[in-house]
């Protein structure tokens, strides 16, 4: 639990631009400071999605390509004598 709140912490709080937003938040009104909030947020929740998506399809092809180079570099049994 403790790990999963920390990693949010970070993954959200030091987004350079989540910081942006509080940043311009005494120039914006509240409507302006939610929405720029809510865009940032729901981007950066989008975004994670893609990401974790593409390394998995990514991390799939590297296990079949070193499956196969396994196969074929197959260590041969030594000859005894």
């Amino acid at each position: 639990m403790l790990r999963a709140l920390r990693e949010t912490v970070e993954g959200y709080v030091f987004d350079p631009s989540f910081v942006d937003v509080v940043l311009w938040f005494p120039h914006l009104s509240w409507f302006e400071f939610g929405t720029s909030l809510s865009a940032v947020l729901c981007w950066r929740w989008v975004s994670d999605r893609i990401e974790q998506a593409a390394a998995r399809r990514v991390r799939r092809a590297a296990a079949r390509l070193l499956m196969r180079l396994a196969l074929l570099l197959r260590p041969r049994a030594p000859l005894t004598h």
